[in-house]
């Protein structure tokens, strides 16, 4: 599973996953660099291959983690020794370590998505910004690709399953669960209203 893994998530930026998940890196790159200060410390959980935070190592302290070895050893290669192998119920930091962390496509993965909330918001500085997205399950558009298109040329990896994906989330649900962390500043969408975009904030 580990290396498949790592292929799958490098798929995301080649034709035509590029162009869905682009939407997702760009909300990423603004809201950090429009509200987060130069230089600051961003942790991307769940990092998968780099793809939605590469962009920000030029101007930022990017720290990522992904419980997958070979996609933090392809980090690692690429981007340097800022990658490491660490579990999102128990984050290898101090409390109130990072100006933002970064949480895109995973939180949907967990049967338990409170667990890594819980840790977001005690590695987060008072203030600092919680980004995520996830696949918005209140769109009907989204449920009909889970079931044609992911169906047959997803690969094994199979969002509409439970297994893969046991937390489902709308735009009521997502904000329901982060609020008992994080002040919601805004729960959006984005690409044609199929993924979820939300920014919360450490409360003071």
């Amino acid at each position: 599973m580990s290396e498949y893994y790592l292929e799958y998530m490098l798929d995301q930026e080649r034709f035509p996953r590029a162009g869905f998940n682009r939407s997702k890196r760009l909300f990423v790159e603004r809201t950090v660099g429009e509200r987060v200060p130069a230089s600051g410390y961003v942790l991307d959980l769940g990092c998968g291959p780099g793809w939605v935070t590469h962009n920000l190592v030029r101007d930022y302290v990017v720290v990522g983690v992904d419980i997958e070895e070979p996609a933090v050893r392809f980090c690692v290669s690429r981007y340097g020794r800022r990658y490491l192998v660490g579990d999102a119920f128990r984050l290898p930091f101090p409390s109130a370590a990072f100006d933002a962390v970064v949480f895109t496509e995973a939180i949907e993965h967990f049967r338990e998505p409170a667990r890594p909330l819980a840790e977001i918001q005690r590695v987060l500085k008072p203030g600092g910004l919680a980004l995520i997205t996830t696949p918005n399950c209140g769109s009907l558009f989204w449920i009909a690709i889970e079931n044609t298109w992911h169906r047959f040329f997803g690969g094994p990896c199979k969002p509409y399953s439970r297994d893969v994906h046991p937390s489902r989330f709308t735009r009521r649900s997502l904000r329901e669960l982060m609020s008992r962390y994080l002040d919601v500043e805004d729960v959006d969408t984005v690409w044609f209203g199929l993924i979820l975009t939300a920014v919360g904030r450490k409360r003071m």
